[in-house]
């Protein structure tokens, strides 16, 4: 096989596997004999070339022709570089120097992670040295100066992607690192690496970009690692780096017991950090840095201290300069220079001081690495994303990253301030300390002003992780605790809820040491790729909202520009201007000489895309490359908070022609305004429950204007139909002469208090105003506290102009709701109307579970009845501790009791008086549960938060159901004084009553719960809702906890319901609602009968069968013939529709039953056909699912009961004894009618299954008992709609 060719000739042959690459006087040669009886051969001499940035190719030049006939052949290529260490410090054409050292890890490597469509693949990467050794093992780190390794998860393969051979290099705006020469890929390349270091003010993580046809594996890190470097001196033992977020404190290792002490032969020194030493010098008292000489006991002060700290890229250093004098000319005074090296591996004191030479001009040099030299970059590497191995679910808190200030947590200490930031330091100016990511601000009032005193809580994480299925982050590392040796932590919960968008709670502390705080937030659920149009992603069940449209540009497109010559022209979100690539191209590539040559790099759209934490647009089905592609563009979206609208930058081109770009831009970042504001009081009061993720709110006005306004609390409004707002605006109008939409303002800041001690939100930046052009229209919003509800905003026209709008807003929101009861599990909150019950969880007994400390009996509401633990030391004990020792411990009792409504969804039960502390005298032991409202939480147990065998405190966490409040719960009865009506009858099991009337208004209705499937507009806890055809939002009729019975009889029963909206004249008047239940013969559905607009009141009218309050038992003279009126001998043969060998069978549609559904019923006897594992085996009604999976609704036909109603309706009840899932101690049942009109199956919220009117199958058995004094039986009508036998 000829390897060499020239012309028709064969210059050399290959050998196979026996060619061989050998070193000859440092020149790596490779030499091909001639091919047969031939004497032409040839040599190629190999020669690093380091600049080239082909990595898998060469170039090949003639060098001479030897005599014997050897063609000798030049071959230039990075390959035939050898690995090397490089050089990480370097410098620009403009001199700037950079050193990327920092970015070294001794004991681990950098990774990043990503998934394809047949695996998920980890990349283990390490700068300025070799790659340290992977768990596995993979990718053999005896190689030398291996830089990275891809680690398949699939194949538990690993793959060399390249070695150290080169420095790196400064291109344009960024820093390229190369490692090249890795392990074979596809039979002809070699794998290799490609980092693009960018210069960021924030660190962002290490991202892999894409993997190139050639096998380059290309990466994107924004870091102030790649930022030139500069040195800078700090106070008070602090320092910041010339990046943001990059702080130093040494103030740890200031030791305030006792001074350092090195020893070296017959000398020893003493150093203390950023103060004076403990014990003076000889006679000076300012030495930081003393020498003592053994053997003349002499004491020389070495340097006076200082807590200047000096920032060095590599080092920080302290200099102690002005002790005693070194020499007899008194030339020269004696210094101390200690040098601090990042170890993050070292802990806090680390090496300590190590001396390591005296300079001739008298300086005393000492090294010491500890973690606290380490920045607040550097010191961790905190992972906010996370996949559940279990589930396989993966999370991401990056949404919840604040770059430009922290989180203050709701507590209910008034002097304290609790400030948290997620895996970065509090960038703010609380006063915390700057390498803090946890903080505890404390407030002392004194006779003139208020001090303020801020504790570290927590510096170092390993960022989230998955416990109990829940996602928790702990910080370590923070201030001294009490105790003189401990380090005070932070312990954060993170529990999922659709739509939440909570603050953070501070739960509880111990010994002032440990702190946990628990956060109820939508970014804690599991996440899934987004994909939007129009260039907007509006996920709000997922909690994301990006909207690039600012980014086009009108009047030019963008511009790029590569290494090669290329100029790339650009445009977003709309059309390009340039016109060398046709209409509908987003990426246009033209030669930087000559236009006229372009190509198409893609077709633009709209479709935005969110994934793994990365936001981008694709554009396909460009020109054709290489004659088999289409050039492709993808173009990134980073956040960059610093930066407007931004611009895009090449980042590569691939041999598929995917061109690949960045855009740094702040419309990528996800908006983090928190929406919390501290009361007059000093409280702190969460707006964000006032956030709405359905459009926005109405404002509500009494003029006889016809302009609709729209408001968020916090956020920008979502986007609504045939309502155009402005993009970013927060609150917007809609003119109705013109149909024009006005950006009323946008959310720049959170809320405060204003000067008359009332909170405030203020949006501005709105559209221009009409008179004034140089002012823009804002709008104020003013919240005040109104028990009850959570309020409507209502426009204030005595403050409102043109160009600024006031709002008011009564609302619970701003009330004080914190309430608390002693001894007992239920508590009803007056500020919310909102009630909360945990007495269920004890209806099946003590709660058994395991926990760290041993195993714990737990009675919420009682004593712990497990006669193991009521022989012993829980006799009247709520929780039982039985620890590994076999010991018994009282952690409370309920007769010694706090419940604590924290907020709307979280529950603080505390119990005291347990057994007698093992670790404090005069104390005994407490224990504090948090329950967290989760409606779908399946039966869950308490876990334990904090806690050990030697604590007097323990704190559980629990998510359950019944913390969630009762209006959120089944609650169908209402009752006026010992008169009671049950609704549950009237309301369905998986949806609500809605219809349509003659005018087009539309009406949804429940009365058991809030409306579940709520329109626009239509509050959480409704009960009632109406649209008008005008109305872009629902208006709320009445919520659902403000039922009331108002009258009753025996034909008409009326329900209120009030706190709807001010949707009428008078906008201080909330509206009310009332429905009229008559007694009926049919079961009937709900009807709107008038409107008050001048009262703010509207009523409805339901005539029903349902409503006949009078029912009388009736019994049975023989076999399913119930007697009637036994004085006139009137019966009813019911045993006329039973079946012998079939069933009355019928399909719904799932419309209010929540899925499809299959019932079989018989009359009198029970269901035929049944296999003998049937679930339903022994019954008269059986419900099936689509699975075929079978559930009991029906008991035996024997257990029948039949019931007279209104004289002239006879009901069947067919009782169970299978529990009600939602409503405690309620069995299912099915209910049959035989009236003399048409009706329809339901399933009921109370679990019957009954006739009602309204639904999509009728239940087909209805009997016209015609007048017969005599029997029923004699004149029988059978009606059959929809039944199948």
């Amino acid at each position: 096989m000829a390897s060499v060719c020239k012309g028709g000739e064969i210059l050399g042959t290959t050998q196979g596997q026996f060619d061989t690459i050998v070193k000859i006087n440092n020149q790596l040669q490779l030499h091909y004999p001639p091919a047969g009886l031939g004497n032409t051969s040839t040599t190629l001499l190999f020669t690093c070339d380091i600049q080239s940035t082909n990595v898998n190719g060469g170039i090949i030049s003639f060098n001479k022709l030897t005599s014997d006939g050897n063609y000798i052949l030049n071959v230039l290529t990075p390959l035939a570089c050898p690995p090397r260490l490089a050089s990480c410090q370097l410098q620009d054409h403009l001199v700037n120097r950079y050193n990327l050292s920092r970015l070294y890890r001794p004991t681990d490597n950098w990774n990043a992670t990503e998934q394809r469509y047949h695996g998920k693949f980890t990349y283990y990467i390490n700068f300025c040295g070799s790659l340290n050794p992977i768990d596995g093992p993979f990718c053999s780190t005896m190689v030398p100066y291996l830089g990275a390794c891809q680690v398949d998860a699939a194949t538990n393969k690993s793959y060399n992607l390249g070695h150290i051979t080169s420095s790196p290099e400064v291109q344009h705006d960024r820093i390229i690192i190369r490692y090249i020469n890795g392990d074979l890929c596809h039979h002809q390349y070699r794998r290799s690496t490609i980092i693009h270091l960018i210069c960021a003010n924030i660190e962002d993580q290490l991202k892999f970009s894409h993997e190139t046809y050639q096998c380059e594996y290309i990466f994107i890190w924004r870091t102030p690692a790649a930022c030139p470097i500069q040195q800078v001196t700090g106070q008070n033992c602090q320092v910041k780096g010339p990046s943001s977020g990059q702080y130093y404190d040494l103030s740890p290792l200031s030791n305030n017991k006792a001074d350092y002490i090195v020893t070296n032969n017959q000398t020893s020194y003493r150093l203390n950090i950023c103060r004076s030493l403990k014990v003076p010098c000889g006679t000076d008292s300012s030495s930081g840095s003393c020498l003592y000489n053994k053997g003349t006991q002499k004491s020389t002060s070495l340097g006076n201290s200082t807590s200047q700290l000096i920032y060095h890229p590599d080092y920080l250093t302290l200099y102690y300069t002005d002790g005693n004098y070194c020499d007899k000319s008194r030339q020269l005074r004696q210094s101390t220079v200690i040098r601090f090296y990042c170890n993050p591996n070292s802990g806090v004191f680390g090496s300590g001081p190590i001396f390591l030479r005296r300079w001739p001009n008298c300086i005393y040099e000492f090294r010491w690495e500890t973690v606290v030299a380490c920045s607040t970059l550097q010191n961790d590497h905190c992972q906010t994303s996370i996949t559940d191995t279990t589930t396989g679910y993966q999370y991401d808190l990056s949404r919840l990253v604040k770059t430009d200030g922290s989180w203050l947590a709701v507590s209910s200490t008034l002097n304290s301030s609790y400030y948290i930031n997620i895996c970065q330091t509090l960038y703010d100016k609380t006063g915390c300390p700057n390498t803090s990511k946890s903080c505890l601000m404390t407030h002392q009032n004194g006779s003139t002003s208020v001090s303020r005193y801020s504790h570290n809580l927590g510096r170092f994480s390993n960022g989230i992780t998955i416990k109990n299925g829940s996602l928790h982050l702990d910080y370590t590392y923070g201030d001294v605790c009490p105790d003189g040796y401990s380090r005070k932590t932070t312990k954060i919960v993170f529990v999922c809820k659709a739509g939440a968008k909570n603050a953070p709670v501070f739960l509880a502390q111990e010994n002032h040491c440990h702190y946990y705080f628990l956060w109820i937030h939508e970014a804690a659920c599991p996440q899934q790729p987004l994909i939007g149009g129009n260039c907007i992603i509006d996920n709000l069940s997922m909690g994301y909202f990006f909207n690039l449209n600012a980014l086009y540009n009108p009047l030019d497109d963008y511009t790029a520009h590569d290494r090669k010559g290329h100029v790339f022209k650009i445009n977003v979100c709309g059309p390009m201007h340039d016109r060398h690539c046709g209409r509908g191209s987003g990426n246009c590539q033209l030669y930087q000489t000559n236009h006229s040559l372009s190509y198409d790099g893609g077709r633009a759209n709209m479709a935005l895309r969110y994934n793994r934490g990365r936001l981008y647009l694709k554009y396909s089905d460009g020109d054709l490359c290489h004659k088999v592609y289409r050039r492709t563009t993808i173009i990134i979206f980073t956040c960059a908070a610093d930066i407007s609208l931004g611009k895009p930058m090449f980042v590569h081109e691939n041999h598929q022609c995917v061109y690949t770009f960045i855009w740094p831009t702040k419309l990528a970042c996800i908006q983090q305004l928190q929406c919390l504001a501290r009361n007059s009081n000093g409280s702190i009061v969460d707006l964000s429950p006032l956030t709405t993720d359905q459009g926005g709110w109405q404002v509500y006005h009494s003029t006889s204007s016809r302009e609709k306004m729209l408001i968020n609390v916090c956020q920008t409004l979502h986007p609504v139909s045939n309502f155009h707002c402005p993009p970013d605006s927060a609150v917007c109008v809609v003119l109705p002469s013109s149909n024009m939409t006005y950006n009323l303002g946008k959310v720049n800041q959170s809320p405060s208090l204003n000067k008359d001690g009332f909170i405030s939100l203020r949006y501005d930046q709105g559209s221009p105003c009409p008179f004034n052009g140089h002012q823009n229209k804002s709008t104020t919003v003013i919240f005040t506290c109104r028990t009850g509800a959570i309020g409507y905003p209502v426009l204030d026209l005595t403050l409102s102009d043109p160009c600024q709008r006031v709002v008011r807003w009564p609302t619970n929101i701003v009330c004080d709701i914190t309430q608390r009861k002693r001894n007992s599990c239920h508590i009803y909150n007056s500020a919310t109307n909102l009630r909360y019950d945990l007495s269920p969880i004890d209806d099946t007994g003590d709660t058994i579970f395991q926990s760290p400390l041993g195993l714990l009996s737990l009675s919420l509401c009682g004593a712990v009845t497990k006669k193991s633990a009521t022989q012993f030391n829980c006799s009247a004990s709520s929780i039982c501790l039985s620890n590994h020792r076999g010991h018994y411990l009282s952690l409370g009792s309920i007769g010694d009791s706090i419940l604590t409504n924290i907020n709307r969804n979280t529950l603080k039960l505390q119990y005291f008086n347990g057994s007698a502390c093992p670790t404090q005298l005069n104390q005994s032991i407490s224990t504090t549960i948090i329950f967290v409202c989760q409606l779908d939480s399946i039966q869950t147990k308490p876990q334990l938060l904090n806690g050990n065998n030697h604590s007097c405190s323990f704190t559980f966490i629990w998510i359950t159901k019944y913390a969630c409040p009762l209006l959120m719960q089944p609650d169908c009865k209402v009752s006026n004084g010992n008169d009671q009506f049950d609704m549950s009858p009237f309301s369905f099991k998986a949806s609500e009553w809605k219809w349509t009337d003659g005018k087009d208004n539309r009406y949804w209705l429940n009365l058991c719960g809030p409306i579940r499937h709520r329109p626009q507009g239509c509050l959480q806890s409704a009960a009632a809702c109406m649209q008008s055809r005008q109305q872009i939002n629902a208006q709320t009729l009445g919520l659902i906890w403000s039922k009331k019975l108002l009258s009753s009889n025996h034909s008409v029963t009326t329900i209120s319901f009030s706190f709807g909206a001010p949707m009428c004249q008078n906008v201080h008047r909330l509206a009310t609602a009332m429905i009229h239940f008559k007694c009926d013969i049919t079961v009937g559905r709900p009807q709107f009968l008038r409107l008050d607009n001048q009262n703010c009141h509207s009523e409805f009218f339901w005539p029903s069968i349902l409503a006949c309050r009078k029912r009388q038992r009736l019994h049975e003279s023989s076999y399913c013939v119930v007697i009637i009126d036994g004085t006139n001998n009137i019966t009813f043969n019911a045993s006329l529709l039973a079946l012998s060998y079939h069933n009355w069978n019928m399909t719904s549609d799932g419309n209010y039953v929540g899925h499809s559904l299959t019932y079989h019923l018989n009359i009198c006897k029970n269901v035929n056909g049944l296999s003998p594992n049937s679930s339903c085996k022994g019954s008269s009604a059986c419900m099936s699912d689509n699975n075929g999976v079978e559930q009991l609704i029906g008991g035996s036909a024997e257990e029948r009961q039949f019931y007279l109603r209104n004289n002239n309706i006879i009901e069947m009840v067919l009782p169970t004894q299978q529990p009600c899932h939602n409503i405690p101690h309620k069995m299912v049942e099915t209910v049959i009618f035989f009236p003399c009109d048409p009706a329809h199956l339901v399933v009921s919220k109370s679990c019957n299954i009954i006739s009602t009117f309204y639904h999509d199958f009728l239940f087909g058995t209805h009997l016209c008992l015609k007048p017969n004094p005599k029997s029923y039986t004699t004149n029988l009508y059978l009606l059959l709609h929809n039944f199948t036998t």
